[in-house]
């Protein structure tokens, strides 16, 4: 999942180079964490700095799951066996905020019916302006009462979510945002 930091044409065209040299990147590239770096050398030398994005990059092979994160809202992951949300605390630089950036890989244990929860900061960013403080607890904590919700109806959960920490319902969406949910199979 991606985030770029600007809105309009602009963010629509970052958006189609993004995915474009992910899709190219992933080719020849087997750790999150090289994908991250190889896009950061693209973008940055296109961009120079003046647009950035925020990405996590999951690899799976087998019930390992490696990650890289660039400025990414943390991901979360419900462990099914422990009925426990895990909070991926892991936060590199933004992609193309500077030349040489590095990336870090982290691995975690997966199993079957485990769930991971991805989106952008557009969730928090929303509510910023009414001095309304959700963080990660508040978020992991909401995916656990709900969990009922995440397996049987996973677009409920999402109304939920928005509901609960953009104000979806309430007042007008001040920023994108976007919300992922895989189910371990």
């Amino acid at each position: 999942m991606a985030d770029v930091s600007s809105h309009g044409v602009a963010a629509a065209m970052i958006a189609s180079m993004i995915k474009v040299d992910f899709t190219n990147s992933i080719k020849y590239l087997s750790c999150p964490a090289e994908v991250l770096r190889h896009m950061n050398d693209t973008f940055y030398s296109m961009m120079q700095g003046d647009y950035t994005f925020t990405a996590v990059v999951g690899k799976r092979q087998g019930n390992v799951l490696a990650f890289a994160n660039a400025g990414h809202s943390h991901p979360m992951v419900y462990t099914h066996e422990t009925d426990h949300v895990h909070v991926l605390y892991s936060k590199d630089k933004p992609v193309g905020l500077v030349e040489k950036a590095e990336y870090s890989s982290h691995k975690i244990i997966v199993s079957t019916e485990d769930i991971i929860f991805l989106y952008t900061d557009g969730l928090f960013n929303t509510r910023e302006q009414y001095d309304m403080e959700m963080n990660y607890q508040d978020l992991s904590g909401c995916f656990m009462n709900y969990k009922h919700i995440v397996q049987e109806n996973p677009e409920e959960f999402f109304n939920v979510v928005l509901r609960l920490f953009a104000g979806i319902a309430d007042e007008k969406v001040i920023d994108d945002v976007s919300l992922m949910l895989i189910k371990i199979h």
